[in-house]
């Protein structure tokens, strides 16, 4: 009877001895897991801020250029305006200016 208890209270150690083992192996792999979990927040973070600053970099940019681009497009309007006028004035001056030259000497 003394044989099966000792033998019984031998094997339930090893059954804890296994078992702590156990519990301290996930403990470590627990502590690596989150090590790497740091590493991945940590890099993440460092190239979400990356990214950020090329979004704004890049809205700034788009900002710029759509000044630039209603720039450009007030002045192509004013040349439009300016190229209609001189056309015009073209015109007229062909229709209210002295008959051709030319003609003028042949008839003398």
């Amino acid at each position: 009877m003394v044989t099966a208890v000792i033998t019984l209270n031998i094997g339930l150690a090893l059954l804890c001895l296994w078992a702590a083992w156990q519990l301290w192996r996930l403990g470590q792999t627990l502590r690596q897991l989150r090590w790497m979990l740091g590493d991945v927040a940590r890099n993440t973070e460092a190239g979400l801020r990356g990214a950020t600053d090329a979004l704004v970099a890049g809205q700034q940019s788009t900002q710029r250029l759509r000044w630039r681009y209603r720039h450009a497009n007030q002045q192509l309007r004013q040349l439009q305006r300016l190229l209609v006028w001189a056309s015009w004035a073209e015109g007229w001056l062909r229709r209210s200016g002295p008959g051709d030259r030319t003609h003028s000497h042949r008839n003398h």
